[in-house]
Order: C-alpha cells, then sequence, then structure tokens
C-alpha cells in the first residue's frame, strides 16, 4: 500500500510519502516494512527556499530483501534556485539507526550522525 500527497504554491510546497509493504515467505512467514517521509518548504523573496523533511524506515527481521532496520532522518536546509533549472542547496541532517542499519545496506553507519552537505543540481 502506498499514498503520496504534494502541494505546491507560489510560497508554500508540501511532500507526503508513506509506505506498507507486505512480504511473505513459506519459511519466514510475514515481513510487515513501513516507510514515511514528508518534506515542506515556504518560498522567501522569490529564490530562496528554507525547507525541513523528515524520514523514518522500519524494516521487519524476517525480511529477505533488506533485513531489519530501522532509521530516522530530520533534515534542515536552504535552496537557493539560481534558475528554473538550476538549484543550489545547502543542509543539515541528523539520523539515527537501528545497529542493524550497516549490515542491512552493506556498510558502516553510526547509529547517530550528522552531515553537512551542499549540492548543485541541474535539470533537463
Amino acid at each position: 500500500f502506498s499514498f503520496s500527497a504534494a502541494y505546491f504554491s507560489n510560497k508554500f510546497e508540501f511532500l507526503n510519502e508513506t509506505v506498507y509493504n507486505l512480504s511473505g515467505s513459506d519459511t519466514l512467514g510475514k515481513a510487515k516494512n513501513f516507510s514515511f517521509y514528508a518534506y515542506a518548504g515556504y518560498r522567501l523573496k522569490g529564490k530562496f527556499v528554507p525547507y525541513i523533511s523528515f524520514d523514518h524506515i522500519k524494516t521487519a527481521s524476517n525480511d529477505v530483501h533488506v533485513g531489519q532496520m530501522e532509521l530516522n532522518r530530520l533534515l534542515i536546509g536552504l535552496r537557493y534556485e539560481v534558475t528554473h533549472q538550476i538549484n543550489l542547496k545547502v543542509h543539515l541532517a541528523a539520523t539515527s539507526a537501528g545497529h542493524s542499519l550497516s549490515h542491512a545496506v552493506g556498510h558502516a553507519i553510526d547509529d547517530n550522525s550528522y552531515e553537512f552537505k551542499i549540492q548543485l543540481s541541474y535539470g533537463l
């Protein structure tokens, strides 16, 4: 099951995506997985958009594709729209992860981590 909602006006931006996945195997039973993403931004002076987003992912211990994990991420950022095709973004994020996350995604991720990123993006 999945649900998404989006609203974009001249000032306010909102996006939500929610997924509930139920899969089963003969030996492990049913795995119940859930993910949630929400984004909100508010346009200032035309080209600046401060924004906030939140991610939550939780997979069951008997999931055969990913393995058990739980991840929460809060992100605060600022986007500058150079043109309608070029954006410059800066954000700070805090992530809280369960101990099994590094095993699930195949590389080491600390239980709690913080990041600062700068991104230049171009769209056609």
